[in-house]
């Protein structure tokens, strides 16, 4: 979506040689400004940009790094600033309804619940191979390397889990084969609607349930930052606002 967003921007292909601080300055503001590339029209929120920006913002580093430009404009061209906000997720009742619903994709439905069960990133589902599933029966574990931090990880599985991948097949196969964010997006507001779910929901938020219910359950915040991949405790901490929120609201 980033290169999409960049695409947008310029028009054409623009040539190394061309880019400049300038260039990069009109993109940020472009990314504060323009309407969603995707299906929904929408523009996109203030965190999102951020999000996209940075992918920018380290390309051009790489950039630097492997000599195709000779001005690090990354640490010239600063990001933009998060804002707080409010992270969507399912109470454990909206997510078994999902379970029950209907979707038009099965590759979609089977991806979303296997992150609201282990907080994998879309990034990892899509990369994870069937080699990366180890152990037996009672002790199933994923040893995977993290798309976004690089970190290797060990991760344990539950058996209900790893039922919901369906029989394994050669190591090299990746679990969820052929899976796009382009299906993601069509599939998944009617799979809410079949669930009778009605809110703002992305398949981000399925990691934000894993990460709510596992804490309502009484899972430590240092487990859970531990297995969320968080390099840093404060980012895991958003999430006991949720519940404290919650718990306000309820209350």
């Amino acid at each position: 979506m980033a290169v999409k967003y960049f695409q947008k921007f310029c028009g054409k292909n623009l040539p190394f040689k061309e880019l400049d601080c300038s260039i990069c300055e009109q993109f940020k503001n472009f990314m504060l400004s323009s309407p969603s590339v995707g299906q929904d029209k929408r523009k996109i929120s203030l965190n999102t940009a951020s999000s996209y920006f940075d992918k920018f913002r380290n390309t051009l580093k790489n950039a630097f790094i492997n000599k195709y430009i000779f001005t690090d404009f990354s640490t010239v061209v600063k990001g933009i600033k998060l804002e707080e906000t409010h992270r969507c997720f399912l109470f454990l009742n909206e997510l078994q309804s999902m379970a029950n619903a209907k979707c038009e994709s099965q590759l979609v439905k089977k991806a979303g619940l296997f992150s609201a069960l282990t907080g994998f990133r879309f990034s990892d589902i899509k990369k994870l191979v069937w080699g990366e599933i180890q152990g037996f029966k009672g002790s199933y574990y994923i040893l995977y390397k993290q798309s976004k931090t690089g970190n290797a990880e060990y991760y344990p599985i539950s058996d209900k889990t790893l039922e919901i991948l369906g029989p394994p097949k050669e190591n090299n196969e990746k679990v969820f084969e052929g899976i796009k964010y382009d299906d993601v997006i069509k599939f998944l507001k009617p799979w809410l609607k079949n669930a009778g779910i009605n809110k703002y929901f992305t398949f981000h938020g399925f990691r934000h349930t894993f990460a709510t219910l596992q804490l309502a359950s009484g899972t430590s915040i240092y487990t859970i930052s531990k297995l969320l991949g968080h390099r840093n405790l404060k980012t895991t901490e958003i999430y006991t606002k949720i519940i404290d929120s919650v718990a306000r609201k309820r209350h």
